[in-house]
C-alpha cells in the first residue's frame, strides 16, 4: 500500500518514511538486515524531500540503531538536539543509546534535559524517559533523584505500571516500606486490571 501512495505522489517525504517504518518492522520480525538498508534508503529519499523533518531523522537513527551503526545513530540525534532546541525525543534517543552503551553519567544527562523539554503532547514517551532515568539514578545510587524521576514518569503517564513498580522497588531498596506499599497500592488503583 505504501509502495503504491508512493507511486502516486513521489514528492510527499511521509510517503517514503511509511514505506521505510514498514521495511523496517520486516527486518526486525524476520531478522533480515537487507530490509533495515532498504529502509535506510526510503529513510535518506524522505529526508531528501524534508530535510528538516525530525521524525523522518529520527526514523532513521533508529533504524541504524537495529544495524549497530550507534555513531551515525547518535550523530543525527545530535544534529537534530542542535536543531530542534527544545524538542525533548532526539535527547531521549541520545539518553537511550548511551544508557545501552553502558554511559551512565552520559545517558543520566541527555534523559535529564529530555525531562524538561517539549515531547508535543506525547507524554507516554516522557514517563518511559523518565523511568529510565530513575533506573539510571538509581544505580548512581542518587535515591532522591531516583525518586523524583519515578514520580515524574507517574505523573506524566499515570498508567505506566513499570513506573510505580520501580519507584516501589526504589522504597524497598531503602528500607521505606510504607512507601512502596503506597506506590503499589496507587498503581492497583490506577490500572486495577494489572
Amino acid at each position: 500500500i505504501h509502495q503504491y501512495t508512493l507511486e502516486m505522489n513521489p514528492i510527499n517525504g511521509y510517503n517514503f518514511n511509511n514505506k521505510g517504518r514498514v521495511l523496517k518492522s520486516m527486518g526486525e520480525n524476520f531478522g533480515n538486515a537487507e530490509y533495515f538498508m532498504r529502509a535506510i534508503d526510503h529513510y535518506d529519499r524522505a529526508i531528501a524531500l524534508d530535510v528538516n523533518n525530525a521524525y523522518f531523522n529520527l526514523d532513521k537513527a533508529n533504524t541504524l540503531l537495529n544495524l549497530g551503526r550507534t555513531g551515525e545513530a547518535f550523530a543525527l540525534c545530535q544534529n537534530m538536539s542542535e536543531k530542534f532546541v527544545d524538542f525533548a525525543v532526539p535527547r531521549s534517543y541520545q539518553g537511550f543509546i548511551k544508557m545501552r552503551a553502558g554511559d551512565r553519567k552520559a545517558a543520566i544527562k541527555y534523559f535529564g534535559e529530555a525531562v524538561k523539554l517539549d515531547w508535543k503532547r506525547d507524554l507516554g514517551s516522557r514517563a518511559l524517559a523518565a523511568t529510565n532515568l530513575g533506573i539510571l539514578k538509581g544505580q548512581e545510587k542518587d535515591d532522591r533523584g531516583a525518586v523524583e524521576a519515578y514520580q515524574l514518569a507517574i505523573e506524566s503517564n499515570p498508567g505506566f505500571v513499570d513506573a510505580y513498580l520501580n519507584l516501589a522497588n526504589q522504597h524497598l531498596t531503602h528500607g521505606r516500606r510504607g512507601e512502596a506499599a503506597m506506590a503499589l497500592r496507587a498503581c492497583a488503583q490506577a490500572v486495577p486490571n494489572d
